[in-house]
């Protein structure tokens, strides 16, 4: 009798079966489609992120493009500022002489600043030259190789202003201009 009921105590066969069903989980197929759903967000949340990046680092050389530019603006500006009338006659006519096509290094942005002078001349007195026009533009490459205006590399991995829209300008997105008028 002993045996009969430790045989009768033992599980049938039927319910080892309905336990193992009843038991629910993920199939090897849904975790893997699960993974690969958030793979894809993962990768174009990093995307974004490094888009972003690329767009922090451009706005901050940007910025320190035109502080740059602004400042020799200004160094020119007051170049024939506050002067007697002989030196102010003097230094105005050296602005193109001195500031034209000028090239200096900006090596806060892997760049290069460039200065134009020219004169403006009236069609009724073309022998007036009271009138200056002044342009800066500043091109620089960013860290990926990308060039931030119209410039290109040389032979020496130097960053060298090209018109490369064969316009007759050299342009970028940091350029200004300004006009300084002699008080003849």
């Amino acid at each position: 009798m002993k045996k009969d009921n430790l045989f009768n105590q033992l599980p049938k066969p039927a319910a080892y079966k309905k336990q193992r069903n009843s038991v629910t989980g993920f199939t090897l197929v849904e975790v893997l489609l699960c993974m690969g759903l958030l793979l894809g967000l993962f990768m174009s949340v990093i995307n974004v992120y490094l888009y972003c990046f690329n767009l922090q680092e451009t706005s901050r050389k940007t910025t320190i493009a035109l502080n740059e530019a602004q400042a020799k603006l200004e160094e020119i500006k007051n170049l024939v500022s506050d002067l007697n009338d002989d030196m102010y006659i003097d230094n105005f006519e050296n602005i193109v002489v001195n500031y034209d096509g000028e090239i200096l290094d900006l090596p806060s942005i892997n760049g290069k600043i460039m200065t134009e002078a020219n004169y403006v001349t009236d069609v009724n007195d073309p022998d007036n030259l009271n009138l200056v026009m002044v342009r800066v533009v500043v091109c620089w490459r960013q860290k990926g190789g990308r060039i931030i205006g119209e410039a290109k590399i040389d032979g020496a991995d130097n960053l060298v202003f090209s018109d490369l829209d064969a316009d007759g300008t050299i342009e970028s997105p940091v350029e200004l201009i300004t006009a300084i008028s002699c008080k003849k």
